[in-house]
């Protein structure tokens, strides 16, 4: 069977498709199966994926019709139409981002209790955010997982550019440290979201 991780806010902007994508590498690195990726994001992520596993989707009827792929992550923005629907209750897990800022955790609350009605394995995200805001946040939606994604001081590993990373790190081992706690941080959510699924 397809296993399927979905990323779901209404809100631009909360880190939905970095964290798909930290977490599709993630498992191409450490586990024993092909992950694919679908999203409507814009950004230029086939170059990472490839064609055969990487689908950019302007509707979720498409969704997950992905060649070749054992599991998919799904980047899906905006609120739920009936065919988004039917893949968040399809998925193993739903993940929502939310970072610091009062818009993302309004947005996250409102997209939160719409997914529980669909699907029982919800987390939260932490997104950009500190120890503190993680707490903040545990103390919001209590009952759920909630894990952090702190910032981060490369965007450009996040699209995959892992050779400029690696040069950069030999030169500022600054931001190798920032990025391990990152990656850190991923296989935490990883590991649960593999769990659940």
């Amino acid at each position: 069977r397809l296993r399927m991780i979905t990323m779901v806010q209404k809100k631009g902007g909360v880190s939905k498709t970095s964290t798909c994508v930290l977490l599709a590498d993630h498992f191409r690195r450490t586990v024993d199966e092909q992950w694919g990726m679908v999203t409507n994001d814009e950004s230029n992520l086939s170059a990472l994926f490839g064609d055969d596993y990487f689908l950019r989707i302007l509707t979720m009827r498409e969704c997950p019709e992905i060649g070749g792929a054992d599991s998919v992550l799904v980047d899906l923005a905006g609120r739920p139409d009936q065919e988004a629907e039917q893949t968040l209750r399809a998925s193993g897990c739903l993940l929502v981002p939310i970072p610091p800022d009062r818009l993302s955790i309004e947005s996250g609350m409102s997209v939160v209790d719409e997914a529980l009605e669909l699907n029982q394995n919800v987390a939260v995200i932490a997104a950009m955010a500190s120890e503190q805001d993680k707490e903040d946040l545990e103390g919001l939606f209590k009952g759920l997982p909630v894990f952090r994604v702190r910032r981060s001081t490369m965007p450009q590993s996040i699209i995959g550019k892992q050779q400029w990373s690696d040069r950069l790190f030999d030169e500022m081992p600054i931001l190798k440290r920032s990025w391990t706690g990152i990656m850190n941080d991923i296989s935490t959510i990883a590991d649960w979201a593999r769990r659940v699924s």
